[in-house]
């Protein structure tokens, strides 16, 4: 339900301090038990992925397709070692920011 009263326009009302407009985009602010359980999800996705590059079933699957795409076999454990990293580091708020910017610049292959 909109309040077309509001001093800045209309805005919805029971939201006021979940929504926030910010430059023509409205953000909406999860309660912190829903990012916790993201950051936890986000870890485990990134954590077995890289267990999974250092040893296991999958791993020589790993270096056949890093030795198809032009890597050397070893490179398996540099990713591996560092998406288990990056997936602690999500958990950890001081390092967030910095570990976002490096795992989507990993996730996009540069």
């Amino acid at each position: 339900m909109l309040n077309p009263g509001a001093p800045d326009g209309p805005m919805l009302t029971g939201f006021t301090r979940d929504v926030i407009s910010s430059g023509g985009h409205i953000v909406i602010r999860l309660p912190k038990a829903a990012v916790w359980a993201l950051a936890i999800l986000l870890a485990v996705v990134f954590v077995r992925a890289g267990i999974s590059k250092l040893g296991g079933p999958s791993a020589s699957g790993w270096t056949g397709r890093l030795a198809h795409w032009g890597y050397p076999p070893y490179v398996r454990y540099v990713i591996g070692a560092l998406e288990i990293l990056g997936g602690l580091g999500v958990l950890n708020w001081v390092t967030f920011p910095l570990t976002i910017c490096i795992l989507s610049h990993h996730a996009m292959g540069t």
